[in-house]
């Protein structure tokens, strides 16, 4: 393949983690310090499941083509 595919392949594959890891880190750094400053326990709970629902498919989605792109990106220059 052309070194613009590749160059596309590894686009992909840092915007897949930047979604998937900083979803991560908003939860823990904004979300959760929010909600346990504002709201009792049990429905900081609720919000933290509410908002993981709502992410999930995207954090999965994003995981995976990260992975898939990871292992593909390391076959092409040999570490695989």
């Amino acid at each position: 393949m052309s070194e613009w595919v590749w160059a596309l392949v590894r686009w992909v594959h840092l915007v897949a983690m930047a979604i998937w890891l900083g979803g991560q880190l908003f939860l823990f750094l904004v979300v959760r310090p929010v909600l346990r400053s504002q709201l009792d326990r049990p429905t900081q709970t609720q919000f933290t499941a509410a908002f993981g629902r709502r992410y999930s498919p995207l954090a999965w989605i994003s995981l995976i083509v990260a992975i898939l792109n990871g292992f593909a990106i390391g076959e092409h220059r040999g570490v695989a």
